[in-house]
């Protein structure tokens, strides 16, 4: 069975922890403290960080402002990392002797830190954050059996459920933001849904022989995006 510790809240994370949970996972779900003295040996941390769900004034956000919505995301997400580190470090059986191969750490974010979208900076600022923070943690944990991920998926699934999602400038109600420099849609017909299709990724993801992603972005949108 997967161990797993998931960091986060709201409607994506619920449907994600139910995806999970069906693929057999043993699933917590918290904040960050909930990392803190696990029963156990964990074999899959993901963090799902709390970013902006609408636009933001670029011109007009105070510092204040700006430090909440882009900073503290990058933040959270430190804290994630430093707690997961010595979870899945080094993680052995028999006593200690025998090598479990390499836990996991992966971030899932939506894909306007790749593509862009108006309104947006301060999400983007803050994904593109953590993606230099996977980068980072790759090189200097993998010889500690520590491997990292970011998944990029389509706002609409990140943000599904989410009131503050709607509106005006650019943006349009239950459909999440215009694929902005897309010609067409998402290649399968959908963007994602996170039981049935982000779940599995981080299933497979989980497995050790997937050790060689590490370090880099997964974009699982559908096919709309395509970016690297």
């Amino acid at each position: 069975m997967t161990v797993t510790r998931l960091v986060g809240s709201g409607p994506f994370v619920d449907a994600l922890t139910a995806g999970l949970r069906a693929l057999g996972h043993d699933v917590a779900v918290g904040d960050v403290g909930s990392l803190a003295d696990p029963p156990g040996p964990v074999d899959l941390v993901v963090h799902v960080p709390a970013v902006p769900d609408g636009p933001c004034d670029l011109v007009g956000m105070t510092p204040d402002a700006w430090a909440a919505a882009a900073e503290a995301p990058l933040d959270e997400a430190l804290a994630v990392a430093r707690a997961a580190h010595p979870l899945l470090a080094g993680r052995r059986t028999g006593g200690g002797a025998v090598p479990q191969g390499p836990g996991r750490l992966a971030w899932i974010v939506p894909t306007t830190t790749l593509g862009g979208a108006a309104g947006f900076v301060a999400t983007g600022a803050a994904c593109e954050g953590i993606r230099a923070l996977a980068k980072g943690a790759a090189k200097q944990w993998g010889a500690d059996g520590v491997v990292t991920t970011v998944v990029a998926v389509a706002p609409e699934a990140f943000f599904s459920g989410n009131d503050g999602f709607s509106g005006s400038d650019g943006f349009s109600g239950n459909d999440g933001p215009r694929s902005e420099g897309s010609l067409s849609g998402p290649a399968l017909g959908r963007t994602g849904d996170p039981e049935a299709d982000l779940a599995p990724l981080l299933d497979l993801l989980a497995d050790p022989r997937a050790a060689f992603t590490t370090g880099g972005t997964l974009v699982a949108d559908g096919g709309t995006w395509m970016a690297p």
